[in-house]
C-alpha cells in the first residue's frame, strides 16, 4: 500500500489546530512513522518561534520558565481548538494514534525539544546580539600602509603571499609570516634617497624586515620611515608612536660597524646590534626607550646623552632620566598583552584608546587611579572594561556610545 503523503501546509494547519476530520485521520496516519513525528517537531519549531514571538513574547532579557511557556502555548492550542469546535475541551485533542505514538507523546515531547531549542537558541542570540556590539569595537589586528618612494600607497591588509612591489632594484614581499620582507641581491651601501614608510592606524600593528635584516614591529598608530638603501656611514631610520627594534649588525668594507640611528621626536637613539623599545606617542608626557641586550645610548633635544645597559630604561621628557625597566610590562604588547603595574588609569585608557581606535572621556581625578592587570590584547573592549571596573567597583562606570568611552564616578 502506497504511504501517506501530506505536505508541510497541511502539517503547519494541523499544529494550529485548524484540520478538518478528514485532514486529521490523513495526518494520523503519516505521522505512523518516527521520522515523520520527527519532521513535525520540526515544523513545529518553526511554528513555535513565529508563536512566540507574535504572542508569547517577553521583554527584552527576561527568560520565560519552562512552565509558563508550555502553560501559554498550551492556552493557544486549547483556544483554538475551541474556537474550531472540533472538540469539547483541550484535553480531547490528546487521542491516541494508531501506531505506538500518541499526540501527548508528539506534543509533550515537541514542546519539550522546542523549550529546551528555545532556550539553548536564545542563549544564542543573545550572544551573537553581543557580538555584534562587540564588533563595532574589535580589538585591533594586523594593518598598515606601505608608502613608496614615488608616493603610491600599498595597503597592507588581505594582500596576497609573494612580491608587492620592485623599486630601485629592492624587492618587496609579503611572507608567510604576515609581514613585509625587503631583499636586494646587493650587499653593497649607498647614498640614494628613496624613501618607503609603513604606517599602521590606531587598531592596527605590522612587522616588517627592513633592507639591512633589521627587523622591527610597529604598534597601533606608528610610522616608520627608512631608505631602499643604507648608506655605508650610518642607517638612519625615522619614527612615531612606538616600535620594537631587532637591530642587525652591519660591517663597512674595513669591517667597522655600522650604526643603526632611531630618529623621533626630541630624541634620537645610536645603536650597533641590539633589542630595544622606543615609545614616542606625541600624546605621552615622556619618550620610554627600554633596552633587551646591547647598548644604545640616548640623545636630548637638549644634547644631554646616556648609555643605557640591558634592563634598563630612559625616560626622557625635560631631562632624561635612567631607572630599572620593567621589560615585561615594557614589551608585553609585542606578545599580545597589555601588562599594568601601579599604571594609572589615565595612561591605561591612553593605550585602549590607540589599540581599540576609540576616543575616551575621563575625569582628571579619575585618571589617577592605579591598576594592577594582565590582559590579552585580543579581548573585546567590553572584557576589558569589566576587568578595570571590577577593580574599582565603587568609583568607576562607563558607558560606550559609538565610538566614545566615557567614565564617571
Amino acid at each position: 500500500m502506497e504511504k501517506p503523503r501530506v505536505s508541510e501546509e497541511l502539517l503547519r494547519k494541523y499544529l494550529q489546530g485548524q484540520c478538518t476530520q478528514e485532514e486529521l485521520l490523513q495526518v494520523e496516519a503519516f505521522l505512523k512513522e518516527e521520522s515523520h513525528v520527527e519532521l513535525l517537531q520540526q515544523i513545529m519549531l518553526e511554528e513555535t518561534s513565529i508563536l512566540w514571538q507574535q504572542d508569547l513574547a517577553t521583554p527584552p532579557h527576561v527568560e520565560p520558565s519552562l512552565n509558563d511557556w508550555l502553560q501559554k502555548t498550551h492556552q493557544r492550542i486549547e483556544a483554538t481548538a475551541i474556537a474550531e469546535n472540533n472538540i469539547n475541551n483541550a484535553n480531547s485533542k490528546i487521542r491516541s494514534f494508531s501506531s505506538s505514538y500518541t499526540y501527548a507523546a508528539v506534543l509533550i515531547g515537541a514542546l519539550l525539544l522546542i523549550a529546551g531549542s528555545w532556550y539553548f537558541t536564545q542563549k544564542k542570540v543573545e550572544q551573537a546580539e553581543l557580538i555584534v556590539k562587540q564588533e563595532l569595537v574589535v580589538p585591533g589586528s594586523d594593518k598598515a600602509t606601505l608608502t613608496l618612494a614615488d608616493g603610491f600607497v600599498i595597503p597592507l591588509t588581505d594582500i596576497s603571499q609573494g612580491q608587492i612591489a620592485l623599486e630601485d632594484g629592492v624587492e618587496i614581499n609579503y611572507a608567510e609570516n604576515g609581514e613585509i620582507v625587503y631583499s636586494t641581491t646587493s650587499n653593497s651601501f649607498n647614498a640614494k634617497n628613496a624613501i618607503n614608510t609603513v604606517a599602521t592606524p590606531r587598531g592596527g600593528q605590522f612587522r616588517i624586515t627592513l633592507p639591512d635584516g633589521t627587523k622591527a614591529w610597529l604598534n597601533a598608530a606608528s610610522t616608520l620611515s627608512y631608505p631602499l638603501h643604507f648608506s655605508a656611514k650610518e642607517r638612519r631610520v625615522k619614527m612615531t608612536g612606538e616600535v620594537y627594534f631587532e637591530v642587525e649588525k652591519a660591517f663597512d668594507k674595513d669591517k667597522k660597524r655600522i650604526p643603526f640611528i632611531v630618529e623621533s621626536i626630541n630624541q634620537e637613539v645610536q645603536v650597533l646590534g641590539t633589542k630595544f623599545n622606543i615609545n614616542s606617542y606625541p600624546d605621552e608626557d615622556k619618550i620610554r626607550t627600554s633596552l633587551v641586550e646591547g647598548s644604545v645610548r640616548v640623545h636630548g633635544k637638549n644634547g644631554e646623552s646616556v648609555l643605557l645597559k640591558p634592563g634598563q630604561l630612559a625616560l626622557n621628557k625635560q631631562t632624561i632620566q635612567v631607572k630599572p625597566a620593567d621589560l615585561k610590562s615594557e614589551l608585553a604588547w609585542t606578545k599580545g598583552d597589555f601588562i599594568f603595574q601601579g599604571s594609572q588609569l589615565s595612561d591605561v585608557l591612553r593605550q585602549i584608546a590607540r589599540w581599540y581606535d576609540i576616543e575616551i572621556d575621563c575625569p582628571a581625578n579619575l585618571g589617577k587611579l592605579q591598576l594592577d592587570a594582565m590582559i590579552a590584547r585580543d579581548r573585546p573592549l567590553d572584557k576589558i572594561i569589566a576587568i578595570i571596573q571590577a577593580t574599582y567597583p565603587e568609583k568607576l562606570n562607563f558607558k560606550l556610545t559609538g565610538r566614545r568611552l566615557t567614565v564617571t564616578d
